[in-house]
């Protein structure tokens, strides 16, 4: 799959922008701060429904407006278009995607359908940062893949903000300990499919992961990632009896505290270290990279489709021999957009691309 053009209507510093991309290399250049990172922004918008940068959609809005619009043309079927609004109605945000013209209903109806994979500076904090960061970075690949993960991980998300006002509701004598037997038995349903699904996949992604660290960063040594649950066991009766014996404890505490929302995922060495603690900053960066080209490689496999590839100014900060690594691969992909400073890093490579060069509030073929 790829993009043929992609119209931005009161995006970011954008009023009204199309841009008709190619197949092969698409490169974005100019100034920092000046808008090559929003184009790719609203590109992860139209696939994923929300921005990579982990922001509030009224972020987004051009300064003075109250709303925002993206859509995309594609060169290749099933789909042709693709489409994503958003305004402040009344002090309420209002949010609608579409596909072909045709509304979605549930995020599973537009999740996964468009597929990108995107590498940013800020992706070391997949190994550095908090584990909500990696929780999120994997359960959006199992969902891109798996449309039933992300129904029920979407309902368990419901389940444990409502068992976390009766739990609090009990703290505060507004209501019975029995009140929490219908939450725990439907916890105990979602969290043990969702921890067993999880366990799964990683199985599978740690073969992609160990491939593309040792292409990139040409180790002799070896890597992988370990999920740590904060349950004991992934059996929907054991999960049912201890979430049924901490129930004390998250009362006092007003929320629940075990469970797929509170795990998170280790990088390890072979020997069981922690790779963070013993590595150096440059292979953190090289094993992030990593992380993202196994996705991207796992989506190829499992979908059966091309993601196309953004790059947002990665190449600048990588060494010689791994940024022509990178370059060795992107140059095989069907579709690929890269943000950068200095456009001499791909002409060093790149035999041929198109490019962009973004000034402000516009971009010039």
């Amino acid at each position: 799959m790829f993009i043929k053009e992609l119209n931005l209507k009161n995006f970011r510093n954008y009023s009204n922008l199309c841009i008709e991309f190619e197949k092969g290399i698409n490169v974005i250049t100019g100034d920092n701060a000046l808008g090559k990172t929003n184009i790719l922004e609203s590109i992860s918008i139209l696939s994923n429904i929300r921005s990579f940068r982990n922001i509030t959609d009224s972020e987004i809005f051009k300064w003075g407006e109250s709303s925002y619009y993206c859509s995309m043309l594609l060169g290749s079927p099933p789909y042709s278009r693709f489409e994503v609004g958003c305004a402040d109605v009344s002090g309420k945000i209002k949010k609608r995607a579409k596909i072909d013209g045709v509304p979605g209903k549930k995020i599973s109806d537009y999740y996964g359908k468009f597929l990108t994979v995107i590498l940013t500076p800020e992706d070391i904090s997949l190994i550095t940062g908090p584990p909500e960061l990696r929780r999120r970075f994997f359960d959006s690949i199992i969902c891109k893949t798996d449309t039933e993960y992300l129904n029920i991980l979407t309902g368990y998300k419901k389940i444990i903000a409502s068992r976390n006002r009766v739990l609090r509701d009990i703290r505060d004598n507004k209501a019975n300990a029995r009140d929490l037997d219908v939450w725990d038995d439907m916890y105990a349903d979602r969290a043990s499919f969702i921890l067993k699904k999880r366990i799964e996949f990683l199985k599978g992604f740690n073969s992609w992961f160990r491939d593309s660290e040792l292409y990139i960063s040409n180790r002799t040594d070896l890597l992988y990632m370990e999920y740590n649950s904060t349950l004991s066991s992934a059996d929907r009766d054991a999960v049912l009896k201890e979430i049924s014996k901490k129930r004390p404890r998250d009362i006092f505490k007003g929320f629940t505290c075990s469970g797929p929302h509170r795990d998170d995922y280790s990088l390890l060495t072979d020997d069981g270290k922690v790779f963070r603690n013993c590595a150096s900053q440059g292979q953190i960066r090289t094993s992030a990279i990593s992380l993202k080209i196994a996705e991207l490689k796992l989506l190829e496999n499992e979908m059966n489709e091309n993601p196309v590839l953004l790059l947002d100014d990665i190449l600048g900060e990588l060494d010689f021999n791994r940024r022509n690594r990178i370059m060795d691969m992107i140059e095989q992909k069907e579709q690929v957009i890269i943000t950068t400073i200095n456009d001499l890093i791909i002409k060093d490579r790149a035999s041929g691309f198109k490019k962009f060069q973004v000034t402000g509030g516009s971009v010039i073929c």
